[in-house]
């Protein structure tokens, strides 16, 4: 039996035993493959790559098909195999990566409202989410005492006489060594 893919991922995948994101495609797969080889333990599966389906017989009616089914949606669920009429399983990766978009949605809404919001744009222009990240990657390798002069420095909130004059704490804006 000969069995032409256009697709190499698709390919490179049916010998693969990983997991990854519609790996229970693969996995009925070769249940079937198994079943269809207890049945007919001679026959031999040939897996071939095709260029778009270039010269194979029935390509136009399987292309017809595939059109359908990306205009008008899915095929009634009576029709489908039986496999397919359940959900589809839930992937970990993409609800946690969906939760943590939403969350730093709300965390980003709830900052513009902040009174904090306005002074963190003169520092930093962005959401408030990827600026925390930036700092984070550019800090990473610092001692804390170095970073936390680069906040003092960007924030404006330092030993310099301009804030402590600001703040009350000195007579002049002026260093007095300048």
């Amino acid at each position: 039996v000969s069995l032409w893919i256009d697709n190499t991922s698709a390919i490179s995948a049916t010998g693969s035993n990983r997991t990854g994101p519609a790996h229970y495609l693969m996995d009925h797969f070769h249940s079937l493959y198994h079943q269809v080889k207890r049945r007919h333990p001679a026959i031999e599966l040939t897996v071939g790559w095709v260029p778009g389906h270039e010269g194979i017989e029935g390509n136009e009616a399987a292309d017809e098909e595939a059109k359908k089914a990306a205009l008008h949606g899915s095929s009634p669920k009576e029709l489908l195999p039986s496999v397919f009429r359940k959900p589809l399983p839930i992937s970990c990766s993409a609800i946690k990566k969906t939760f943590a978009k939403e969350l730093n949605g709300a965390w980003d809404q709830m900052f513009k409202r902040s009174p904090r919001h306005d002074r963190l744009q003169r520092i930093s222009i962005g959401e408030a989410t990827a600026t925390a990240r930036k700092f984070r990657r550019i800090t990473k390798g610092l001692k804390k005492s170095h970073t936390s002069i680069l906040v003092q420095l960007r924030t404006g909130h330092n030993f310099l006489y301009r804030h402590l004059h600001r703040i009350g704490k000195t007579a002049s804006p002026l260093c007095p060594c300048c």
